[in-house]
């Protein structure tokens, strides 16, 4: 699956935020009542907010927006469009797991806002990048879209470390 192992479902709200990655120990153990726990580190990527939409590529309507993201250049996943919005809150969640051996702040994303048509091909707004390694606050984040070199509007995102417990 290329340099992701892709995980699925939803996870707890009740998971505990983790320290930083550390590159040299991506599955660890940890002691609990009976034993060792042996866990492994994800990373929650939530899309919370498409805003201020200013490139219109409808002849009726506002724009039906939608973001693709990209970890790596590998399709980690795509929001629901949103009907008719120039700003929406999206608030959802792609679960991602570094391959062995690949520090977590080294994966950079990159993001294709478009606008979904029923009848033609959907249109590209706009596009941005993030790259965590040169941040340090991964919360929040605010990427400005671009369409040919002009500003076309922005998402807000997050990513989110976690510990969780590996099944046997």
């Amino acid at each position: 699956m290329g340099i992701f192992d892709r995980l699925r479902g939803e996870t707890s709200d009740k998971s505990e935020e983790c320290e930083e990655p550390n590159e040299s120990e991506p599955e660890k153990q940890v002691a609990d009542e009976k034993g060792l726990v042996e866990t492994t580190q994800i990373m929650e990527v939530t899309l919370h907010s498409i805003n201020n939409i200013t490139r219109d590529t409808d002849l009726v309507g506002k724009v039906d927006p939608y973001v693709m993201i990209y970890a790596n250049a590998q399709l980690i996943g795509k929001t629901t469009p949103v009907e008719d919005a120039t700003s929406a809150e999206v608030n959802q969640q792609f679960i991602i797991k570094a391959k062995e051996g690949v520090d977590p702040r080294s994966i950079k994303f990159n993001f294709d806002l478009m606008d979904q048509d029923t009848i033609t091909k959907d249109d590209a707004i706009g596009s941005g990048s993030f790259n965590p390694a040169e941040e340090e606050v991964l919360t929040k984040q605010n990427v400005y879209m671009k369409y040919s070199g002009k500003d076309v509007g922005s998402i807000t995102f997050s990513i989110v470390f976690k510990d969780i417990i590996v099944v046997a």
